[in-house]
């Protein structure tokens, strides 16, 4: 499907709403059923947004790390971390922000961590141009047009 329909996720809330809205007048017409399985939905769509109406395994999950004390982090210069018999890459996956306004502090990340795979999200036509001075260390490339 075609990332605008991405924007739809910005107003489930609100559309969560207006659907159970536009719902409630087919109650009492010969559309209940129509209007109790839309009324089930907005409900479902609301669920998943918030935690007030909470629905088993409807609810948001929050992505999260937690550190335990005795872990470190680990960089490209702690081979002795890396399991010898078997083959370990880095990747750093990146949100670039199209109108970031310190590209020189993302290269430096880049060239610190030096991983094998780099994944970047929004890369406008100023990224194109900054990412050029990687092609020689990360030759192979493809560009999404969204």
């Amino acid at each position: 499907l075609h990332p605008a329909f991405d924007s739809f996720a910005h107003f489930r809330v609100h559309l969560s709403v207006l659907m159970a809205l536009c719902a409630l007048p087919l109650l009492v017409t010969s559309f209940r059923l129509q209007a109790a399985a839309a009324l089930l939905f907005a409900g479902a769509a609301f669920a998943t947004t918030s935690n007030i109406l909470p629905v088993p395994r409807l609810w948001p999950v929050q992505a999260a790390f937690e550190a335990n004390p005795g872990d470190q982090p680990v960089y490209p210069g702690d081979q002795s971390v890396y399991p010898v018999d078997k083959a370990v890459y880095r990747l750093l996956q990146m949100n670039l922000r199209f109108n970031n306004p310190t590209p020189e502090k993302v290269l430096s990340l880049i060239g610190r961590t030096q991983p094998d795979v780099i994944t970047l999200d929004e890369v406008s036509d100023m990224w194109k141009a900054k990412l050029g001075l990687l092609s020689r260390a990360y030759p192979y490339r493809i560009l999404c047009p969204y």
